[in-house]
């Protein structure tokens, strides 16, 4: 039997994303609620907003207590969230638990939320633009952040292009919310004070699309928005609350992106000198896992290991066929390809995330 609370919950979903309908800047009172509890869907996010709208950091009455030593204050309500089975979760926030005493002294510890640093701020932008000749020159973490919100939202208007009634929403519309969402939600967690209004990236069609979508849309397309700056979030927030390791990390980034350029080199030369056996292959996860579709961050938060053995060769083609004047263009001419002109003979779905 579905419960009361999973009804109000539903309800209290419902009646603030109508209200996006009513008055578009109802979308920044959801997203300063992701900023911060990033780890959470957009259902969740936009439900907590409702009961608890200064919310930090939410986690159940046992992880509270279990994995957190905390105990719940007496008195403190917990917030519903209606989940797709029907079932409730209910979560506390960290201002509604305190920390377990015993033999005098306090042996639990709320969560480390971190803040921005902005000492740290050169060695940020060095990691998040490593690689990329488009945002070498870029100094600010604005311009930085703005510039992946923008290729994120690039990715995204093609893989809404397989998705109807989505496939049937202006371009340049669904493409501006996507970049705003995701710009303002990550700007908002690293500078709380920051104000998309008063950037000088901000375009007044950014949330116009709210005006033109119905209540599922605006669901679809925000959760996956806020996943993607959620992953971006996850990253830096790793890299402030671990400032010992960023040099660590930055080295094996550049590492790998070395070893990535080293490999496109030689392919290459290879494909100068022996183009027609040179192919591309596209693997994407069998239909009955439980995992298709998830992201690599995903896999690292519940320790899941990768295996090749869930995938299956849905593509294979001569890599000579594809226009490009390098590796970089061709693998950005297949990402395309793949989502908006398909093969008659391609057996998968639109390239999205989990594929190889």
């Amino acid at each position: 039997m579905i419960s009361e609370k999973y009804f109000e919950s539903k309800d209290a979903y419902k009646n603030i994303i109508a209200g996006l309908k009513a008055d578009n800047k109802v979308i920044y009172e959801i997203l300063d609620v992701s900023a911060r509890l990033y780890r959470y869907s957009f259902t969740e996010q936009a439900v907590i907003s409702c009961y608890k709208p200064a919310a930090t950091a939410c986690a159940s009455y046992n992880d509270w207590k279990n994995k957190m030593n905390c105990q719940v204050l007496r008195g403190s309500h917990a917030i519903p969230l209606f989940q797709n089975d029907g079932s409730v979760k209910y979560v506390f926030d960290q201002s509604d638990v305190t920390p377990i005493i015993k033999n005098g002294k306090p042996i639990g510890a709320k969560p480390r939320l971190w803040e921005y640093n902005p000492e740290m701020e050169k060695d940020i932008i060095t990691f998040l633009t490593a690689g990329s000749e488009k945002m070498s020159g870029l100094k600010d973490i604005n311009s930085v952040i703005f510039a992946i919100a923008e290729s994120t939202a690039s990715l995204n208007v093609l893989d809404f292009k397989d998705e109807k009634p989505l496939s049937e929403v202006d371009d340049k519309l669904l493409k501006n919310y996507c970049r705003s969402v995701f710009y303002y939600m990550v700007m908002k967690r690293i500078d709380n004070d920051f104000d998309i209004s008063k950037d000088a990236h901000y375009d007044d069609m950014d949330f116009l699309l709210l005006n033109y979508i119905d209540e599922e849309e605006i669901e679809i397309i925000s959760s996956y928005v806020t996943h993607d700056a959620g992953v971006l979030l996850h990253d830096i927030g790793r890299m402030i609350l671990n400032p010992d390791k960023l040099n660590e990390r930055l080295q094996m980034h550049m590492k790998t992106l070395s070893l990535f350029s080293a490999t496109v080199s030689q392919s290459k030369d290879k494909s100068e000198n022996n183009a027609d056996n040179i192919i591309y292959e596209i693997y994407q996860m069998k239909q009955a896992n439980q995992y298709k579709f998830m992201s690599y961050k995903y896999y690292a938060d519940n320790n899941i290991q990768i295996n090749m053995n869930d995938y299956e060769n849905v593509f294979s083609g001569n890599f000579s066929e594809i226009n490009g004047n390098d590796v970089y263009e061709k693998l950005n001419v297949i990402f395309e390809k793949f989502n908006v002109d398909r093969p008659e003979d391609f057996k998968g779905h639109a390239l999205s995330v989990s594929d190889v």
